[in-house]
């Protein structure tokens, strides 16, 4: 029923945090399909992921080739719900859309989403970056969170996210007709929902809690000059290749105020 695409560059470490949190938090993601596309910059950070493969045979890794090509093809017509994360993100608490999942239900039943979010919720009311209060003006429902996204400021603002924002799968796949000649995602996506009548209307959705947590340890892209921690990928994959974990425990159910949530990596 759903599938997800991950995103992954030299940070082996923080994918295997990703992907241990995935099988505790994503009740039944062993019959959804995963796809890691991944890639490295040396044989140092070849070695992290070569540790990591073997440790998590229900996903599917893609080494990178073309980046919008890998995405594409791993994103299947026939899949009716499609999912993104990079490789800083961690779940922090349980999602089972088996459950009487509010938010859940009303996503898939009613045309009227654009996205159901897994990384907002009525927590987060902090921007990492700038420190704006991303409170949505206009909040149809209280519980689970629906609101104009046209009408809110800052992460609620931006159904185009790809960490932890779940489209439908055709209607992504309409979204992303430009992205050809583009590297970044996200920007194609916002310009199809601002643009296109069958999309920028609808309305975004959420839990009440974050399911997801992005930390922003360290930066890979280079297109966005992005705030993080000033961390050290070289560190972490050493550690890695050393037989080292990032611990999952503090994570758990943890009160984050934004979708970028710094915190210090403990280890095994």
């Amino acid at each position: 029923m759903i599938q997800a695409v991950i995103f992954s560059k030299d940070r082996a470490c923080q994918l295997d945090l990703l992907l241990r949190s995935i099988r505790m938090f994503w009740k039944g993601h062993d019959s959804s399909k995963i796809t890691i596309i991944y890639a490295y910059s040396s044989e140092k950070f070849e070695s992290g992921y070569n540790r990591l493969m073997p440790l998590y045979p229900e996903f599917n890794f893609v080494k990178e080739k073309h980046i919008l090509s890998n995405m594409l093809l791993s994103i299947k017509i026939d899949v009716p719900y499609t999912t993104f994360f990079v490789d800083d993100d961690v779940f922090t608490n349980e999602w089972d859309i088996n459950n009487n999942d509010a938010a859940w239900n009303n996503f898939v039943n009613f045309p009227h989403f654009i996205c159901l979010s897994l990384r907002l919720g009525k927590n987060i009311n902090k921007n990492y970056e700038s420190g704006d209060i991303p409170v949505p003006i206009n909040i149809l429902t209280k519980s689970p969170c629906i609101w104009k996204w046209q009408d809110a400021h800052s992460d609620f603002a931006y159904p185009g996210s790809v960490d932890g924002h779940i489209f439908k799968t055709l209607e992504l796949i309409y979204m992303l007709r430009g992205i050809d000649h583009c590297c970044n995602i996200e920007p194609v996506l916002m310009r199809q929902m601002l643009e296109s009548k069958l999309v920028k209307e609808k309305l975004m959705i959420c839990y009440d809690k974050s399911k997801i947590v992005n930390v922003p340890n360290n930066m890979i892209q280079a297109i966005h000059k992005n705030k993080h921690m000033n961390g050290s990928i070289e560190k972490l994959n050493e550690l890695y290749v050393d037989g080292k974990q990032i611990k999952l425990e503090p994570f758990i159910n943890i009160d984050n105020d934004s979708c970028h949530y710094p915190m210090e990596y403990c280890f095994d």
